[in-house]
C-alpha cells in the first residue's frame, strides 16, 4: 500500500467525513487534506499523489475550473481525480465529467463499492505511470549508445537543429 491521496473541499466537515470513509478502504498509505484547488496544486508540487478526491456539496462550473488547470500539466494530467458529490442532476455530473473528473461518487455508497471504484482508477494510474517510465526510457536509449552511455549522433543532430533554430531567432 504505496498510494497516497489528497482530499480537497472547503468545508472541513467534509473533509473529514470524506477522510475517514476513504481510510475505512484501506487503500492509501497517506491521506492529506487542502481547502482549495490552488493549494492543491502548491501541495503535488512537492507532495505527488495517486489520487485526488474533491468533496462538492454542489458541482459548479466555478468550483471546478482547477481542474482543467490541472490536465493541462503533464505531470499532473495522469492524476484521476474523483469528485465526491450528492449530485442528483445528471447535468451537475456531467459538468464535472467535463472540466476533468474521473468519476462521480456519491458519499452514501458502500465501503466496497467505493474501494472497486478506486482501485479501477489506480489500476489505470499505474499502467500509465508504466507507459511514461517505458518512453521516458526509450528516449533515453534512443539518444545514448547503450554500452558506453555517451550521447549519440542522433543526439548530436538534434541538438544542433535546435542550436541552429535558437540562433536564427537571436
Amino acid at each position: 500500500m504505496t498510494h497516497k491521496a489528497m482530499i480537497v473541499g472547503t468545508d472541513s466537515s467534509h473533509r473529514q467525513t470524506a477522510m475517514a470513509k476513504i481510510a475505512a478502504t484501506d487503500l492509501f498509505a497517506e491521506l492529506r487534506t487542502v481547502n482549495d484547488g490552488e493549494t492543491a496544486f502548491e501541495s503535488l508540487e512537492t507532495k505527488p499523489v495517486s489520487v485526488i478526491f474533491c468533496w462538492q456539496e454542489k458541482i459548479a462550473l466555478d468550483s471546478l475550473l482547477w481542474l482543467r488547470s490541472l490536465q493541462k500539466r503533464d505531470e499532473h494530467a495522469d492524476i484521476p481525480v474523483l469528485v465526491l458529490c450528492d449530485a442528483v442532476e445528471a447535468n451537475e455530473r456531467i459538468l464535472a465529467l467535463d472540466l476533468g473528473a474521473s468519476d462521480c461518487i456519491s458519499p452514501e455508497i458502500s465501503i466496497q463499492e467505493m474501494a472497486a471504484r478506486i482501485r479501477v482508477h489506480l489500476r489505470q494510474k499505474d499502467r500509465m505511470d508504466h507507459v511514461r517510465k517505458v518512453k521516458s526510457d526509450l528516449a533515453r536509449l534512443a539518444l545514448t549508445d547503450s554500452l558506453t552511455s555517451l550521447y549519440n549522433r542522433a543526439f548530436f543532430d538534434v541538438t544542433l537543429d535546435a542550436e541552429i533554430a535558437r540562433s536564427e531567432r537571436s
